[in-house]
């Protein structure tokens, strides 16, 4: 990485929150979604056999996922946050892929949280059907789950947290990320937390018309790194197909 775009990086995040300078080669994009598929299918056989079968004879790709109405009676059950975890293998891969020495290149030696204590850094994907509301979640920053839940694994030295999102399967324009621009420099924003499902989570107080959001145009294999006091959240998918997305905590050691 040359000191232009380093920099380039740098300044967006201090600036507008999130920098889209980085993107994931093919090569690694294709093994990202083929160890999502694998995951995929693995899921679906567990919870209800057959499916996973069906699925290959009729839709063959995630971005059909949509389309099987057997599926989407199942959705809730098959796809909680601990479905989508991947694999210790595939969180060591990634963490000797190009993409990974490229962060490591911009802000230094780096580790991903893990945050859900599995004992090993989380990587997770999401899967987003389209027109599906509830698929997404609303406006919030990062920094607030962790501030409501004092259970999260936390590195013993000072660290900062950066966000990555990576688009696997994405419609520019039609599907992703929504931003704040901004937002993470705006100390007025009120919000509270919410015991769900067994975890505190953030809830947005203030208006979320009256914030300027912004829907990246993602391509596939393209990277969203963005602070952790971002404002964010998922846009409603308008596209015709599943979205999937990956998604990680980089923790970056600082230095006092």
């Amino acid at each position: 990485m040359n000191k232009v775009l380093r920099d380039s990086i740098h300044s967006s995040l201090s600036v507008d929150g999130f920098s889209t300078a980085l993107h994931i080669s093919n090569e690694e994009l294709d093994y990202i979604y083929q160890s999502i598929w694998n995951i995929f299918l693995y899921r679906l056989q567990l919870i209800s056999p057959g499916h996973a079968n069906r699925y290959l004879d009729s839709y063959k790709h995630l971005s059909s996922y949509h389309l099987s109405p057997e599926l989407t009676d199942l959705h809730a059950k098959i796809w909680s946050k601990e479905a989508r975890v991947l694999s210790p293998l595939f969180v060591n891969w990634f963490k000797q892929s190009n993409f990974w020495q490229q962060l490591e290149k911009c802000f230094g030696p780096l580790s991903i949280s893990d945050e859900d204590a599995y004992g090993w850094e989380n990587i997770y994907w999401r899967l987003v059907r389209p027109n599906m509301v509830n698929d997404v979640g609303p406006l919030h920053r990062d920094s607030w789950f962790w501030q409501l839940n004092s259970d999260f694994k936390k590195p013993e030295f000072p660290f900062k947290r950066i966000k990555i999102w990576i688009a696997v399967l994405t419609d520019p324009g039609l599907n992703g990320l929504i931003v704040v621009p901004g937002s993470h420099l705006d100390s007025n924003i009120q919000w509270h937390g919410e015991l769900r499902h067994g975890k505190c989570k953030p809830v947005l107080d203030s208006d979320p018309l009256k914030f300027n959001q912004e829907l990246i145009p993602t391509q596939p294999g393209q990277c969203i790194i963005f602070d952790d006091n971002l404002l964010h959240g998922g846009a409603i998918n308008r596209a015709p197909s599943t979205r999937i997305s990956l998604e990680l905590t980089l923790i970056q050691p600082l230095i006092v």
